[in-house]
């Protein structure tokens, strides 16, 4: 394989040919292909088309042979897989394919090799002489030379011995060139992944000069690389004591083996070897301790070419080892005076000694759990784990941490271990800490972790609806738009009144379900009206009878004259769907009986006792009951509380009841709960009755206000500025419909006093909303604006009247509740400005007919 750096576009050379043809040169094998490396004469198209020798199939795959070779074409595909014919006056000894009249080729018979016969390319540039010279590298051929005239009779035997030669002294270079690119990048990689060891590590050659001196051996000594590297004559010798002596690499070239050992008190470059520092030294408390290890480096024929050393700071694990050999009394008062349970036990687990403590826990005195051992005093599963930590500290001689459960009780183990001088792990030191208090903390700490993260989803989900609730409030307004311009000139009493009547309730439900999802990511007033609850209920069933499976069967029992409540429709679905869902969940794998019922009811205070802050009087119950496998009576407390779930991960969030009594509390309502193990669940929620006089069910046809003034309408969906524009005009206004807010801008500041109201949305691209409502009240700061939104977290009511908007209006902007609120404010701005006037007159003014004006 040709190497990247090897590689180029294919250049155009001065190649002395004693030709006046062209040639080419296809280099290394590139993938499976041999594409051009160089070439001089040869025009463009043909570089282009000829730059690939293998052949493809009709859907551009590779064509190959029976051994899985791809099928090289054309007669260099021949030269280049070797398959040369000695017998064929075309081919040279050397495996070369030459002819000094290409033509005739093209009539070879088809029984022989193809490939025989030049592409038609060839052909067509008019090339008689061809030469093609493989290009070899021993035995292998790994590429070729071609050679290509106009002319006939350019080559003779002689000329193809002699390129042959060329091409192999070619082939020879190329791969000498390939074989010293990798080992540069091998010996790179090697210096790379030496100069990033943890360990300090350095390199010499056989005559003892620096090849490698890394950057941990320059933390090490103190010496920089750059002051070492290439030293030799002995100066990498780490200072001992103030003087320089032997390292082990040094002995690598006497002994010829791998070598190893200690070294104590090595000091760093530049420190001062006063005589209290030697004295300090010689009891351990200045200087490092440091393991290090060497091994000769040999050539190919194994002959020794050099050396490497690794050394490692023990420092900190001989500090450890000699305070626990030359502390005993210290340490006996430290293991008796710790809450932990400390043990010191051999690699079999047999214990060594123990502390007070440890002996406490378990009821025992020391002298009874000497030489026990340690799994006699645990159980079976804290056994299994302590019996796997002791492989691995046996296997990693280091510290080693778990936590483990033992009779309700949490405590987290570590396991250090005791080594001689040859670094095998000949005690184990065991602490074991209760920390039953913390993982309880830490549990609280997590579920309020997972509490935000659900706090968090929601708001997500909440920015996500929002989002999907603005673009369906567009085409929700289109709907009801148009709608109810069609109903107005439609006669009453009409099937087509009648059905474009229908259009209009079930977009104005629609609208009701965006604002229900957008309750959970904006705190606003809900929509709450006096309404019959058993059209609402029905209307519930019969969206959620197809999600649930035939096993589950409904039943109903809805009293349609049941007392009024007043709630927002949306929510009391949200209800009956939350606890139907409940319920189906308990059903779901043996199936059941779902009974919804809705009647009226009366609340006395006796019935109130347990929820005093709920006024005896009418409700309406709506009771949800299933034939389950019921609530456990240590869960019906929890059941109400936000995440609380029994459910599998992905079935539920916990919020569900949750949401039901939240809802149903913020109408001064209620929720029951009654509930048997495997005989099923009976949710009751109780709704006080509304007992104001309800508005009249049939109420007389209002006639749409109209009026005539002008009107400047934004919206950046041309859909709802068409629409915008029709609404207002079929109700006499002049109406200026634009998409952009940039552009509404530039139009106001020509024409300021050509509106007498501006219409805007809220979510646009370039300006929002607000943002042209603050511009246009610059401009001119007593035009009433209306702004319109289907959702935005950025503004709300409060905020808009705060700047000077006149109104805040809810999309989908339903015709009729629209034309009120617009006459609303006109009226009300011409009330104003004649109030303004009026003031400004003299009180002592006369009119002409000698009255007051």
């Amino acid at each position: 394989m040709l190497s990247k750096s090897l590689r180029k576009p294919i250049p155009s050379y001065p190649i002395k040919t004693g030709l006046d043809g062209t040639m080419g040169i296809a280099g290394l094998q590139e993938g499976e292909d041999f594409p051009y490396m160089a070439q001089q004469g040869f025009p463009p198209d043909f570089c282009r088309q000829e730059n690939t020798l293998v052949g493809r199939t009709q859907d551009g795959g590779i064509r190959r042979d029976e051994q899985g070779r791809p099928i090289l074409e054309c007669s260099c595909g021949l030269v280049i897989s070797g398959s040369s014919d000695s017998t064929s006056p075309f081919f040279s000894p050397g495996g070369s394919f030459w002819t000094n009249n290409s033509f005739p080729l093209q009539n070879l018979p088809a029984t022989r090799d193809p490939r025989v016969r030049p592409r038609n390319l060839c052909m067509q540039f008019q090339y008689a002489s061809m030469a093609l010279i493989p290009i070899r590298n021993k035995e292998r051929i790994i590429g070729l030379l071609q050679f290509n005239d106009r002319r006939e009779n350019r080559f003779t035997a002689n000329i193809i011995e002699i390129l042959e030669g060329i091409a192999s002294h070619i082939g020879s270079a190329l791969m000498r060139k390939q074989a010293e690119e990798a080992l540069q990048s091998k010996r790179k990689r090697l210096k790379d992944i030496i100069d990033f060891l943890p360990d300090a590590t350095m390199v010499i050659d056989r005559t003892g000069h620096i090849l490698i001196w890394n950057k941990a051996m320059e933390q090490m000594t103190g010496i920089s690389s750059r002051e070492m590297i290439g030293q030799g004559d002995y100066a990498y010798a780490i200072p001992f004591y103030g003087e320089r002596r032997p390292q082990l690499i040094d002995l690598i070239f006497a002994r010829d083996e791998e070598l190893d050992a200690r070294y104590p008190h090595v000091f760093r470059q530049g420190d001062t070897l006063t005589a209290e520092v030697l004295c300090e030294a010689l009891f351990g408390n200045v200087g490092a301790w440091v393991f290090a290890k060497a091994s000769p480096l040999r050539d190919q024929n194994g002959e020794i070419i050099g050396a490497i050393e690794t050394i490692r700071d023990i420092t900190y694990k001989k500090q450890m080892e000699d305070k626990l050999k030359h502390n005993i009394a210290w340490f006996q008062a430290l293991f008796n005076a710790t809450s932990d349970s400390v043990m010191l036990v051999n690699p079999d687990g047999n214990i060594l000694d123990l502390n007070n403590n440890a002996a406490l826990r378990r009821n025992l005195s020391k002298d009874a759990m000497r030489g026990k051992n340690i799994f006699d005093f645990l159980p079976q599963d804290a056994s299994a784990t302590r019996c796997l930590a002791l492989e691995q500290l046996l296997q990693e001689r280091s510290l080693i941490e778990y936590n483990e459960i033992r009779q309700n009780k949490h405590y987290h183990i570590r396991l250090y271990p005791i080594m001689n001088e040859q670094g095998q792990v000949v005690q184990i030191a065991s602490f074991s800490r209760d920390i039953t208090e913390n993982k309880l903390a830490e549990d609280e700490r997590k579920r309020l972790q997972n509490h935000l993260l659900q706090v968090q989803k929601m708001e997500a989900l909440g920015t996500l609806a929002g989002g999907i609730a603005h673009d369906f409030n567009n085409i929700l307004g289109a709907i009801l738009g148009y709608s109810s311009m069609a109903r107005d000139s439609c006669p009453n009493g009409s099937a087509l009144a009648r059905y474009l009547d229908r259009v209009i309730e079930a977009g104005e439900r629609a609208a009701s379900l965006v604002r229900q999802i957008l309750t959970y990511n904006r705190k606003n007033s809900n929509n709450r009206v006096p309404l019959q609850p058993a059209s609402i209920i029905k209307e519930a069933l019969n969206l959620l009878r197809p999600s649930l499976p035939s096993t589950i069967t409904i039943v109903r029992d809805i009293n349609k004259s049941t007392k009024t409540i007043f709630a927002d429709p949306t929510q009391v679905q949200q209800i009956l769907m939350n606890l139907c869902v409940n319920a189906f969940h308990a059903m779901e794998d043996s199936g059941g009986r779902l009974e919804i019922a809705l009647s009226d009811c009366n609340l006395t205070a006796q019935d109130l006792v347990h929820h005093p802050h709920i006024q005896p009087g009418p409700f309406v119950r709506l009771s949800v009951q299933d034939s389950g496998t019921g609530i456990p009576l240590e869960l019906k407390d929890k059941i109400f509380d936000p995440y609380f779930t029994t459910k599998e991960k992905g079935k539920g969030s916990g919020m569900g009841l949750s949401i039901v009594q939240g809802l149903v509390a913020s109408y001064g309502g209620m929720v029951t709960c009654e509930s048997e193990c495997g005989r099923g669940t009976a949710f009751h929620v109780y709704f006080p009755a509304y007992t104001e006089k309800s508005p009249a069910e049939h109420v007389q046809e209002i006639r749409l206000p109209r009026g005539k003034e002008r009107i400047l309408f934004i919206d950046d969906e041309m859909m709802m500025a068409e629409l915008g524009r029709a609404m207002l005009q079929s109700l006499g206004y002049q109406v200026k419909a634009v998409t952009c807010g940039l552009e509404a801008l530039s139009f106001f500041q020509n024409n300021p006093s050509s509106f007498d109201v501006v219409i805007t949305d809220q979510t646009m691209p370039g300006m929002t909303g607000i943002t042209l409502a603050q511009q246009l009240i610059q401009i001119r700061p007593d035009i009433p604006i209306i702004l319109c939104t289907g959702y935005s977290s950025t503004v709300s009511e409060e905020k808009a009247k705060s700047i000077g908007i006149r109104a805040f209006a809810m999309k989908p902007l339903i015709m009729k509740d629209f034309a009120v609120l617009l006459r609303e404010i006109l009226e009300r701005e011409q009330t104003v400005l004649l109030e303004t006037m009026v003031a400004r007159v003299p009180k002592n003014t006369v009119a002409s007919n000698g009255k007051n004006p």
